[in-house]
């Protein structure tokens, strides 16, 4: 459901951060048995989840990218349950389990969903096969749901109830008491069928179950579990007072534009104009930016709406301030907190700032704290004319360099490679990494050339994202390339997790045709520097497992009996990677 993978826990997609730790070994026999794989299947529907869950934030409906998303969130479901069957979780006060295994944990009870589904009674979420993507879409909605004020009857369970989920259940404890259940009440069924079987019910003379699961907790078990402090006071009194000014500033605006159509003369115009873009700038300036976002849609509108040319050209000249260094500051203020809070506005008010904005956006994108948001920026920039921002990859601040570099390689154009290819010589390794990694994205035989320069780069991170990137792009071609770097004498210098990468790449380049050398490699024997040569021959038998085909396993196989100690040890693992690899293969053929 969630990641971040290569993303930290966000405010609404906290669910995108999947817990990495293991459970102790004394524990984990007594668990419910999983597949081979079946873990890690859980952690990427985790994954697809969180990414899906902030797209949606930022995207309406019709974006190809929030269509996109939730197409793979749907995909990701179908995989699992079509390999695994049903996938049900288990929810504890901060975290969520499977098969007593622990998937995701958020402890800051704030952004924590599992914390709100636990304090709203559910204890488990289960989702069946032939879940749609719409009922993915509900459920993302639903946790997307702002926490309910104290009187509101939307708690989970209500909001659940009320999308009438037909492929995803949910079970809820009697929270009627305060002395929790040791076990789970009620499975909470989709609409009809309760409702079904509360008629059944009545008919027969009995006692008609409620037609609503419980909304509100009882006082005694609020009080237990969300304490109201003073501080939790002085908040709700600041809400309210901000939902005043709110109205307020809603007001005095909608009267502005009342004046505007009041037909005023050339000086009133100015001035109410003046005046509009002022206020425009001042909500933004003060954090308002759903305020300001209005004011900006309605001038733009009447920009366009209107036949005046006068009036045309003073709302030209005010949105041109928008576009200014003062409001892009703001906007990135906003975006400097950690968490998806108002970006969603900034996104769309930038959006319809459009190419004005661009210059003054790029200077403070380094600023933005969520990684994927400002990657999305830059992202949007690269696409609409990508020119200030190659002429901004030689700016003195590596992190602008290095997220603009980022940008250009999810354009996916491989024309733009050229323009990485010199910052391969940038002095600061974490931007290398980042040409490589866009280098690998781009595509093309000028990016490759350039991945393969870097696989003698001075730097060990560098060099392992230049063998990876190489692995990735799996051409044949590039593996004369990599066994030159093989074959040097600086290449056995390096350490053992480094060699065995790139001896991993050699076989996913070549595959088949990589394993003649590896078998050469495994073959070696001689006493001179025998540690050394053991490991060089681990790293070969290992990479022949990455080969995964008849051949490579017969290698493996009659090299069993003959080996000790490390090079034993990879050649099993390789064993079994291979058989694993040439069953799937064979399930799946026709």
């Amino acid at each position: 459901m969630a990641e971040p993978g290569e993303r930290g826990s966000r405010d609404a997609g906290s669910v995108a951060t999947a817990h990495t730790g293991s459970v102790a070994p004394s524990l984990e026999a007594a668990l419910p048995p999983v597949e081979p794989g079946e873990l890690e299947a859980v952690r990427r529907v985790f994954v697809c989840f969180g990414k899906t869950a902030r797209i949606i934030q930022l995207y309406p409906s019709n974006n190809s990218l929030f269509v996109e998303a939730t197409n793979e969130l749907h995909s990701v479901f179908e995989r699992f349950l079509a390999e695994h069957g049903e996938l049900a979780l288990d929810i504890e006060e901060c975290r969520f389990m499977y098969k007593g295994r622990p998937m995701h944990e958020e402890p800051v009870r704030s952004r924590s969903i599992p914390f709100r589904l636990y304090v709203d009674g559910i204890r488990r979420i289960t989702f069946a096969p032939g879940v749609t993507r719409e009922e993915l879409l509900s459920l993302l909605e639903v946790l997307g749901h702002p926490p309910p004020a104290e009187d509101s009857e939307d708690d989970m369970v209500t909001l659940l109830w009320e999308k009438e989920f037909q492929h995803f259940h949910y079970f809820v404890l009697d929270l009627d008491t305060t002395e929790e259940p040791p076990h789970l009440d009620r499975e909470v069924k989709p609409r009809e069928e309760a409702e079904s079987q509360e008629g059944a019910a009545d008919a027969e003379g009995g006692e008609a179950r409620p037609k609503k699961p419980p909304r509100v907790l009882p006082p005694e078990v609020l009080k237990r579990i969300l304490p109201v402090s003073e501080q939790d006071v002085k908040a709700l009194h600041d809400m309210v007072e901000a939902e005043r000014c709110k109205n307020l500033r809603h007001d005095l605006t909608t009267l502005l534009f009342e004046l505007l159509s009041l037909h005023v003369d050339p000086e009133g115009l100015r001035n109410v104009i003046g005046i509009l873009g002022l206020l425009l700038r001042s909500f933004v300036r003060a954090g308002e930016i759903g305020d300001g976002l209005e004011v900006l849609k309605r001038l733009q509108a009447l920009e366009t709406s209107t036949a005046d040319e006068e009036q045309k050209g003073l709302i030209r000249d005010q949105l041109a301030q928008c576009s200014g260094r003062d409001v892009i500051d703001a906007l990135a203020a906003v975006l400097e907190k950690p968490g998806q809070r108002g970006a969603r506005e900034v996104m769309e008010f930038l959006d319809l700032l459009g190419p004005p904005a661009i210059p003054a956006l790029i200077d403070v994108v380094h600023r933005i704290a969520d990684e994927w948001i400002a990657r999305q920026i830059v992202l949007r920039i690269a696409r609409a004319d990508p020119e200030p921002l190659i002429a901004r990859l030689s700016a003195p601040d590596p992190e602008v360099v290095r997220r603009i570099v980022a940008a250009i390689g999810a354009t996916a154009e491989p024309a733009l490679a050229e323009w990485l290819l010199p910052l391969l010589g940038h002095d600061r390794s974490p931007v290398r990494v980042e040409v490589l990694r866009s280098l690998a994205r781009l595509g093309g035989d000028k990016a490759r050339s350039g991945i393969v320069r870097c696989l003698a780069d001075p730097d060990r991170q560098v060099r392992l994202q230049a063998t990876r990137a190489v692995a990735e792009a799996g051409e044949t071609a590039l593996l004369p390339g990599i066994l030159a770097i093989l074959e040097s004498r600086e290449f056995q210098n390096r350490d053992f997790l480094e060699r065995q990468e790139m001896y991993k790449a050699v076989a996913r380049v070549g595959r088949n045709a990589a394993v003649p050398y590896l078998t050469r490699v495994l073959d070696e024997s001689g006493w001179f520097n025998r540690g050394r040569r053991d490991q060089q021959r681990a790293c070969a038998a290992s990479a022949l497992g990455c080969v995964a085909t008849p051949e490579a396993r017969m290698v493996v196989a009659e090299r069993l009996e003959s080996s000790r100690g490390l090079v034993l040890e990879a050649l099993r693992v390789s064993l079994r990677r291979i058989d694993e690899a040439l069953r799937r293969e064979q399930k799946d053929a026709p």
